[in-house]
């Protein structure tokens, strides 16, 4: 994979298949079929709230490097899709929850991964950051994990029961799991849901939230698009959080990141390799030195980390809507 650079104005850049090639030689070449896809675009770096104005929203978007053209359609992950039932009106989207007791939040736009006890412990106590900023690794039982919601956010209809048979179940779009691809050289499994999670709320504004303790992944599928990555299964739940017009006020949306019609939610944690996980005092892995940065003073409180920067994506089984998520990983070192 390559790419190409975004600073000025990128026209066109297309290719041929194999067939394509095959046929220009024999001197029938016609275009028939073509695909696109924005693999490479990570729209949460839209910022309306830039000092600079309307203009410098999308900046960041517009000047990503721009992948070059595959040669195999089935090389872009996140491509237009061709739908032949037409009673399809919404598509789901997938969508970080940051608003329940038990969902990660990002901090400046990142999601923290310590990869110990001892670095939590200094990030939450000797630097004040907050833990709902910070995920421990390697845990089964994290008070907060990485939740994630597939469904249709759109505040044109309501997330009503009703809506959710006709929009989401009588259209096959329900995500019964989630394909969850990370880095292989740092990350080793993903833990998800079991079967007795819950998510929902009721008539009275009260909610169920209870994702128990992970499991990891029994799965695992070597990445066909990226190199290193390897893809793991996390298991969804219903999510049945509902708007009920009964209760005056859209208090499904103070629980739930979906605005419309909701299909099921799970609840990830990351599993590092141990060589990552040594303390202070421990041997420091090369992986820091080579694909990271040593010593850092991330937090501004002369607490030093070490810090290493990755990325997960998470897709429906069913439905392909997809999200990617920025990770850091972080481990304490002094001060």
């Amino acid at each position: 994979m390559a790419f190409l650079d975004n600073s000025g104005d990128i026209i066109l850049d297309a290719v041929l298949t194999d067939t394509g090639r095959k046929r220009l030689s024999e001197g029938n070449f016609q275009i028939r079929k073509f695909a696109l896809g924005d693999d490479e675009i990570q729209y949460n770096l839209y910022d309306k709230d830039n000092p600079s104005g309307s203009a410098y929203y999308d900046l960041e978007i517009l000047q990503t490097p721009v992948e070059t053209a595959h040669t195999k359609a089935s090389n872009i992950h996140y491509g237009l899709l061709s739908l032949t039932n037409r009673n399809i009106l919404y598509m789901p989207s997938l969508v970080l929850n940051e608003k329940t007791e038990v969902s990660i939040i990002k901090y400046n736009k990142i999601l923290y991964l310590a990869v110990n006890q001892q670095t939590a412990t200094k990030i939450t106590d000797s630097s004040n950051i907050d833990s709902k900023y910070v995920l421990q690794a390697n845990q089964s039982t994290p008070a907060r994990g990485i939740v994630i919601e597939s469904g249709i956010d759109s505040t044109e209809i309501k997330g009503t029961p009703t809506n959710r048979a006709a929009y989401l179940q009588a259209t096959n779009l329900m995500d019964e799991s989630y394909l969850v691809t990370v880095d292989n050289r740092f990350i080793n499994n993903v833990w998800g849901p079991g079967t007795e999670a819950t998510f929902s709320n009721n008539s009275t504004g009260d909610s169920s939230i209870n994702f128990g303790p992970l499991q990891p992944s029994r799965d695992r599928v070597a990445s066909r698009q990226m190199s290193n990555y390897v893809q793991y299964t996390a298991r969804g739940t219903g999510d049945l959080v509902f708007y009920y017009g009964t209760l005056g006020s859209n208090t499904d949306t103070n629980i739930s990141a979906i605005n419309g019609p909701r299909s099921t939610v799970t609840k990830l944690n990351l599993n590092v390799y141990e060589e990552l996980r040594s303390e202070a005092d421990g041997t420091r892995s090369d992986l820091w030195s080579k694909y990271g940065q040593l010593t850092q003073n991330v937090f501004s409180t002369g607490q030093l980390y070490d810090i290493l920067d990755t990325f997960v994506q998470v897709a429906g089984s069913n439905t392909n809507a997809g999200i990617q998520i920025p990770v850091r990983l972080i481990r304490y070192i002094s001060g």
